[in-house]
């Protein structure tokens, strides 16, 4: 099996640096990576977005404390399924 095609199904749970190690493997092998580039390309779009955001509602975020809350999701989780049941 091309080596591209066993990784490919477990890279998008994957953090950034697992999926760059993906990209660099698909270039290796010369095989393209368009899911990978495509999934890597909107997580750096979210991150300037969010920058953007807190800049135009403070102008700068010099002494600011800021927290981060992330979520995620995996099909079928009975956790969060139970909350749109509530």
């Amino acid at each position: 099996m091309h080596p591209c095609r066993r990784a490919a199904w477990v890279s998008l749970g994957y953090t950034s640096t697992r999926l760059r190690a993906l990209q660099a493997l698909g270039k290796r092998v010369n095989h393209p990576t368009h899911l990978v580039d495509a999934v890597l390309s909107v997580n750096e779009e979210q991150k300037r977005l969010v920058w953007r955001r807190l800049h135009k509602l403070y102008g700068s975020v010099k002494g600011l404390n800021l927290g981060v809350l992330g979520l995620t999701y995996k099909p079928g989780d009975q956790h969060l399924a139970a909350i749109g049941r509530n």
